[in-house]
């Protein structure tokens, strides 16, 4: 399945969002919303993120490398030994992830709801699942945090 030929599912995929920075991880959920999807989180805590990781139905989760500055590499563990699809959203270069974690789909941050949608589409590739709507066209830059001011 190529990223060009994936269609809507006939309901909203469960994606585990790990990210610790909030602004980050408000923008990250919004991204998966305008994707159509339905987001678990956003976790921003690893032990929180691990329980979630070993327990929680989710169709995917994406998984920042470092959560309040340890690396999370047991909640990729979790998410691998249950065979549940993930890749990484991190402002880590890919030179500082360790040698078994190259094969994920990786992201790296500033992202757009573009790279967004690319990022599913290969943590999907390996699977028969449909997967979600198109990012809007016109939706290459960052999305912004909503207005926290009211």
């Amino acid at each position: 399945m190529t990223a060009e030929s994936v269609s809507v599912p006939d309901r909203k995929l469960r994606i585990l969002v790990v990210e610790d920075e909030p602004l980050i991880a408000m923008m990250l959920a919004q991204m998966l919303n305008e994707l159509g999807c339905e987001y678990i989180g956003p976790i921003g805590n690893r032990k929180t993120a691990l329980e979630c990781a070993r327990t929680e139905e989710m169709d995917a989760a994406i998984l920042n490398l470092v959560i309040g500055g340890e690396k999370a590499y047991d909640v990729a563990e979790a998410l691998a030994a249950r065979g549940i699809p993930f890749g990484f959203a991190s402002g880590v270069h890919r030179d500082g992830f360790a040698k078994e974690w190259f094969d994920r789909p990786y992201l790296e941050k500033p992202f757009t709801s573009a790279d967004v949608w690319r990022l599913l589409s290969q943590v999907f590739a390996d699977t028969s699942e449909t997967i979600l709507r198109k990012p809007r066209s016109g939706s290459t830059t960052p999305l912004q945090a909503p207005d926290q001011s009211n």
